[in-house]
């Protein structure tokens, strides 16, 4: 049979009840972590022009102003290992239509994407509990700890800074495209994941690679677990490969023809990643839960490494749970993109430890950015966890979920009182960062004595700095949008300079 209808237990008394309960503390952890996140974004994101923005100012932003821009400038990237991000150049076009190039509008659309990614995991294990029978309580408090991971405030960056914000977006396409990837292999027909993830393929560059081993994999060992016909597996090999392969050849030959072939980095020392791999597991594992930053600032040093490695260990015995379960259980549609999940997540930091770690030293492996990345592996565990109870769940289960869903929302306390007090220091640099770029404004072909070290115009030759500085300033976008400064009290940057005063060039003798 090419599916299998499940049928629940009939509901108890009382059962919508519960329902709605349970319906109302998913909504009131969903409010506190997603709005503890907004309430962050408003007062900590830098709402200026930074680092890789700089760049699609004048690849991209500039060029769609003046003369509009095709195919080709909405894939432009930079030379060397970059990824080509159609969909942020058009948040990027329509921010600096509506918003005058508020980059915090940006950061706002990343907490969007993951409030869209939280609610269709709701939904896909909703439907899976009500089908299995499984107690709305211990749905939702194992729902509402996922909320709490899955926004937590555990480093601070992954939302001040908008371009890591919108790194929510691959985490939204990989959670349909299992989705859909699960409905294939069930016999639903496949024109849904064809959809999804040829989308990925042509919008999310090299990360779609990943994610297309990642759910090829999962389609392979659901496959050996269900017993699925062997047509299955190769019409989503068939749909994975396909677009996959259509966007490198339109790559190769069209989006990115005359660009640079990537050179690569430092070459890969093999006794260089394992003399540091147990270090490394450790600080990616425990990084997932608690960043060092947020430890050292209620704990010395030495207490924040102990806690480092406790944690490390705790959660490297839970990812053996994880696959032990995965392969011991009967799957269904929260386990598969539990397993797609999780191995994206391995793949993205085989990707680190293989691209940036020989470059950059194993410590890169702490950047804050990164902690996107990892947090990716509570979700799985808490989605695994999900899809292997047996319903309706006994007292003692409710009683660990309702202790997980408490420790969870306090750690995210902790973690959020670190990010605030950090945040204090992150307004004085925007408005460090605000006044240079007006000074840059008064002559942009004059350098400055010194400039933060996102402000990466400053490095730039002074054809493409002027060119940016002028773009900005001619069409009062960013920094020297009026609305903008108002917004968030920055008028005074715009003041000139103590002393400063024009004076006429001398006259050559």
């Amino acid at each position: 049979m090419d599916s299998v209808q499940v049928v629940g237990p009939a509901p108890a008394a009382g059962a919508g009840w519960r329902g709605r309960g349970a319906h109302l503390l998913v909504l009131a952890a969903v409010l506190l972590s997603f709005g503890n996140a907004a309430a962050y974004i408003a007062y900590a994101s830098n709402p200026l022009a930074v680092a890789d923005a700089w760049y699609f100012i004048n690849a991209f932003l500039a060029k769609a102003y003046d003369g509009g821009f095709d195919l080709v400038d909405l894939y432009v990237k930079r030379p060397g290992a970059d990824h080509a991000q159609p969909l942020q150049k058009l948040l990027l076009l329509a921010n600096a239509r509506w918003f005058g190039l508020d980059f915090v509008v940006e950061s706002y659309m990343g907490l969007a994407m993951a409030l869209a990614t939280f609610l269709a995991l709701w939904r896909i294990t909703s439907v899976d509990a009500r089908a299995r029978g499984l107690d709305p309580w211990l749905h939702a408090a194992l729902c509402g700890a996922m909320a709490g991971f899955f926004v937590s405030l555990n480093a601070g960056s992954v939302f001040n800074w908008s371009l890591v914000t919108l790194g929510y977006l691959p985490h939204l396409f990989l959670v349909l495209a299992a989705a859909a990837c699960w409905r294939s292999l069930h016999g639903r027909g496949g024109g849904m994941f064809a959809l999804a993830f040829g989308l990925m393929a042509f919008t999310l560059d090299n990360m779609a690679m990943i994610t297309g081993a990642a759910l090829l994999a999962s389609a392979a060992l659901a496959c050996a677990r269900e017993k699925l016909p062997p047509r299955r597996l190769a019409l989503v090999a068939a749909l994975v490969a396909a677009p996959l392969v259509a966007y490198a050849m339109a790559s190769r030959f069209y989006l990115h023809a005359g660009l640079a072939v990537d050179p690569g980095g430092a070459p890969v020392s093999l006794a260089l990643l394992l003399s540091h791999a147990p270090k490394m597991l450790t600080g990616v594992l425990a990084s997932s839960v608690a960043y060092p930053l947020p430890l050292q600032f209620y704990l010395d040093a030495t207490g924040a490494s102990k806690v480092e490695g406790v944690l490390g260990v705790a959660l490297a015995l839970a990812h053996l749970w994880f696959w032990w379960a995965a392969l011991r259980k009967p799957w269904n549609r929260t386990m598969f993109v539990a397993v797609s999940m999780m191995l994206t997540l391995y793949a993205s930091v085989a990707g680190i430890l293989y691209g940036r770690v020989p470059t950059f030293g194993p410590e890169y492996i702490y950047q804050p950015r990164y902690v996107l990345t990892y947090q990716m592996g509570p979700v799985a565990l808490i989605l695994m966890l999900l899809g292997t109870l047996r319903p309706p769940g006994s007292a003692g289960t409710r009683a660990l979920a309702a202790a997980l869903l408490c420790a969870t929302l306090a750690l995210q306390v902790m973690l959020s009182r670190y990010s605030w007090d950090e945040a204090r220091y992150i307004q004085g640099y925007i408005h460090t960062m605000a006044r240079q770029m007006y000074l840059m404004g008064l002559d942009p072909e004059a350098p400055l004595a010194s400039c933060v070290p996102n402000l990466s115009v400053c490095e730039y030759p002074v054809a493409e700095r002027v060119q940016a500085i002028e773009f900005l300033r001619d069409h009062h976008l960013n920094a020297y949008s009026p609305s903008i400064l108002r917004r968030y009290r920055l008028e005074a940057v715009a003041s000139a300079p103590h002393g400063y005063r024009v004076v006429e060039r001398p006259e050559s003798q």
